[in-house]
């Protein structure tokens, strides 16, 4: 197995637009980061992790992203609710501390 090079963590990693993002993510030195509350198979590998943790989960979303080179965020909430969603530490999501994922 090659040294990972990369983590990325990807939100919404079983929805529709996840679950075709995923595959077209893998690479060698790369490692995967799958976030999402609904579990769905993808083919087994070293270069992923699977993580059932909310967005709106602040402590889980700072452990995810924890350590991250990059961000796909493609999680949606299912109800409204009217305010937005903020985590505890600032540089969790800070996008300047994330490299450029390309495909």
């Amino acid at each position: 197995m090659p040294s990972i090079e990369q983590t990325v963590v990807i939100t919404g990693a079983s929805g529709r637009i996840g679950r075709t993002v995923v595959p077209l993510l893998r690479r060698p030195g790369r490692m995967l980061r799958l976030v999402d509350t609904s579990p769905i198979d993808f083919e087994a590998g070293d270069d992923l992790s699977w993580h059932d943790v909310s967005i709106e989960d602040a402590g889980g979303m700072e452990a995810v992203l924890h350590g991250a080179s990059g961000l796909v965020h493609l999680a949606g909430l299912s109800e409204f609710i009217g305010k937005p969603i903020s985590l505890s530490a600032e540089s969790a999501m800070n996008p300047e501390q994330y490299d450029i994922v390309l495909m």
